[in-house]
């Protein structure tokens, strides 16, 4: 019969989807049927409610010839109301205020099925949940229910729900991991492209200087600094507690002038005169006050002297990192670039000069931002999900068994013609660390999303900050639609090489 084989078929592939989700156990899905289907019959008129992508489903039987009628009475946003029956084409009807279907079903109906469903969401619905909103009753009208004739067909439907193949699991659970893994490289590729425009538009930024300085020192530009070699973290100074200041290290005495040096000057026509003391190197200002790694830096001052020297980025408590190479120099600009560093956090840390005779200049104020990097979060934990009589939920995880930090929720009913809905609270305590914040909307995976039988998304988030938590509404369809599987994407970012807490504890 062709509405056995129909049924078999929507069942085969709510298996195969939850078996992809890691939401039926592998190794007892062929001999474990699913529980006995609750067919009893729903009363109307009865209420709806609906948000966002939410959709209403109400379910009934029809196992005579007859009339049907659906009016559904909203107040709010415009609606779209679809009867569904076992006849290929829906009926559907859009607008606001009353809303009246009717179908006249005939015998040839009835032999291809007897369940029909009228599903109700917003005419626009909102992808994030938070557009409009509508609400109302809803009456069906249909006829009589030969009680005998259900429960008949109710039986033989079960009987004939079969398991899917090996063959069949293994390609659900390759879908599943296929959808999250192109989320996560979507969301990463975007992140690296925002990365190298913001680097661009900082080189740009600092490009007319750096052309003035080059012109200013004509042929004598050249890179200075330890060219080739890795950054070289140097032993900070004491604190001057009197300006709060790092206290520059003590200025090596100039060596006398050799007999070879005097010499040398005799034969180039001079004579030596008397010694002078270079002013100490002094910082007046940064083109920048924080960066990250390879930002670039123009140094304003002066008595930095013209024969190069060390530029030192204090990037963490104790931790003074002195720029490997890169770095142009003269007596009144200096350009560099912020260290490499990974594994490190945010920091208020100072900036400093030394000339090739020790003597320090100044410190200033210098913000270190480290290299930021992404990661996704696909466990769920801190897990409470709503519960309902006779609607069983566990949390999964990868290999089909409940644990209670898995990667994907399942829900199951055997109701024939409810439709249960609510919330679900995920991450309801746990904080990521070392500076780690959520910084895309998480994502709700939903193996029939937008369909009648079923979804979620997520209601409430906390991007920008420490707290993974998220409110996921879901819903489930009547008739078929007995199962329900969902899984989350959450993206955070943070400092490069650092735990964060969730995905690397």
């Amino acid at each position: 019969m062709r509405t056995m084989r129909r049924g078999q078929a929507t069942f085969a592939a709510l298996v195969i989807t939850l078996l992809g989700h890691g939401v039926v156990d592998p190794a007892s899905a062929a001999d474990a049927p699913p529980g006995p289907i609750n067919a009893q019959l729903p009363t109307f008129p009865q209420t709806f409610d609906v948000q966002g992508p939410i959709a209403n489903s109400f379910g009934f039987a029809v196992t005579q010839p007859g009339l049907i009628v659906v009016d559904v009475q909203g107040k709010g946003a415009p609606l779209s109301v679809v009867l569904q029956g076992p006849a290929a084409q829906p009926i559907a009807q859009q607008g606001a205020g009353l809303i009246r279907l009717s179908y006249t079903v005939t015998p040839q109906d009835l032999r291809m099925g007897f369940l029909w469903n009228v599903q109700i969401r917003l005419t626009n619905p909102a992808v994030s949940g938070q557009g409009g909103r509508a609400s109302g009753s809803i009456n069906i009208q249909f006829p009589p229910v030969d009680q005998a004739a259900l429960q008949k067909a109710v039986q033989s439907m079960a009987a004939q729900i079969k398991a899917p193949s090996e063959q069949e699991q293994n390609q659900g659970r390759a879908q599943a991991a296929s959808r999250m893994q192109a989320t996560f490289d979507q969301q990463r590729t975007q992140f690296d492209q925002q990365q190298a425009e913001r680097r661009a538009t900082l080189n740009a930024q600092i490009r007319p200087q750096l052309d003035q300085l080059r012109s200013r020192m004509g042929p004598q530009v050249r890179s200075r600094g330890l060219r080739g070699e890795a950054a070289i973290s140097a032993p900070l100074q004491p604190l001057d507690t009197t300006t709060m200041q790092r206290m520059p290290p003590p200025a090596v005495p100039a060596e006398p002038a050799t007999a070879s040096s005097s010499q040398a000057l005799q034969s180039a026509g001079s004579t030596p005169g008397p010694q002078t003391v270079m002013p100490n190197p002094a910082i007046s200002s940064l083109n920048i006050g924080q960066g990250q790694p390879g930002d670039p830096v123009m140094i304003n001052g002066s008595g930095f002297g013209n024969g190069g020297g060390e530029v030192h980025f204090v990037i963490a408590p104790d931790r003074d990192v002195i720029v490997p190479a890169g770095v142009i120099w003269n007596d009144t600009q200096i350009f560099a670039s912020v260290p490499d560093a990974t594994g490190v956090r945010g920091f208020n840390g100072m900036l400093y000069v030394k000339r090739p005779d020790k003597t320090s200049s100044n410190l200033v104020p210098f913000r270190f931002n480290p290299l930021l990097e992404i990661r996704q979060i696909t466990r769920a934990a801190d897990v409470r999900l709503q519960q309902f009589d006779g609607v069983s939920a566990q949390v999964y995880d990868g290999n089909g068994y409940s644990y209670p930090y898995g990667t994907f929720t399942g829900r199951t009913h055997s109701f024939l013609f409810w439709s249960p809905q609510g919330n679900d609270y995920i991450f309801q305590t746990t904080r990521l660390k070392n500076g780690w914040t959520v910084s895309q909307p998480p994502v709700a995976f939903t193996p029939f999303a937008g369909s009648m039988h079923g979804g979620v998304y997520v209601a409430e988030s906390r991007v920008g900050t420490d707290q993974p938590y998220m409110n996921v509404r879901f819903w489930m369809g009547s008739g078929l639609s007995s199962f329900l599987s969902y899984s989350i994407s959450a993206i955070i970012q943070g400092p490069k090489g650092m735990p964060d807490g969730v995905v690397i504890p």
